[in-house]
């Protein structure tokens, strides 16, 4: 497998609001890497220093013998410079990651948020309780119950995703909160933003996302 290395041409990806369903690839080019630590080129659009902390997702194709792939790591936004030395050539404006995650094949639709299906081996639970998924990223959630569930935005509180039999409880931040009608009755929605970090339940549920995006696509599921 390829390591991510210098003059590597990169797709940036990361999700501006979970509430959004869309998702936003931006190219740079890889500078240096050494140890975690990457430096790439500053996008277009920039990527600005309000994104500090921001997790993304850089990944790169890779041409074998018989087909591409693509690669990905997960990184972490810990600087945004103004001016970067490149040998022999103008300083430009650059970025500085910190890998969180080690090189693996990616797909770039592993970042769209998909609603769940009927005995899709995918369940979140809330205060001990299963609620309704309406959609699911791998980093971020949208749920719905007939509850209130009390939460107000900025909070952060603890929910546990089961992907085909296994548990994990993961911290999330609630980004939105609302209510709406229905002909059952008041319906109360939650967006979160997943905050803790596993590499096991990041690549469970991703895979489960692709999963499920295929059945929906094969069975035209909207």
């Amino acid at each position: 497998m390829k390591n991510i290395e210098p003059g590597v041409i990169a797709d940036v990806i990361f999700e501006d609001d979970e509430t959004k369903s869309q998702i936003h690839s931006l190219k740079a080019v890889i500078h240096a890497v050494k140890d975690r630590r990457i430096i790439m080129s500053q996008t277009e659009p920039p990527i600005t220093k309000a994104l500090l902390g921001k997790r993304f997702l850089i990944t790169f194709l890779e041409k074998g013998y018989q087909r591409t792939n693509r690669y990905g790591v997960w990184a972490k936004l810990i600087g945004v410079l103004a001016s970067y030395e490149i040998l022999n050539a103008q300083p430009i404006p650059a970025l500085v990651m910190e890998r969180e995650s080690n090189l693996a094949i990616s797909d770039l639709r592993i970042g769209f948020r998909v609603k769940p299906l009927p005995h899709g081996g995918l369940n979140i639970f809330f205060q001990g309780e299963e609620v309704n998924i309406v959609n699911i990223s791998i980093g971020g959630v949208c749920i719905s119950d007939s509850k209130d569930f009390s939460l107000i935005p900025q909070q952060t509180v603890t929910v546990t995703i089961n992907i085909d039999g296994k548990k994990f409880d993961l911290e999330g931040m609630v980004i939105r909160t609302w209510s709406s009608k229905s002909a059952f009755g008041i319906v109360h929605f939650a967006c979160l933003q997943f905050r803790s970090y596993s590499e096991m339940r990041e690549s469970l549920l991703a895979n489960k996302i692709m999963f499920l995006d295929r059945r929906r696509l094969a069975n035209r599921i909207d």
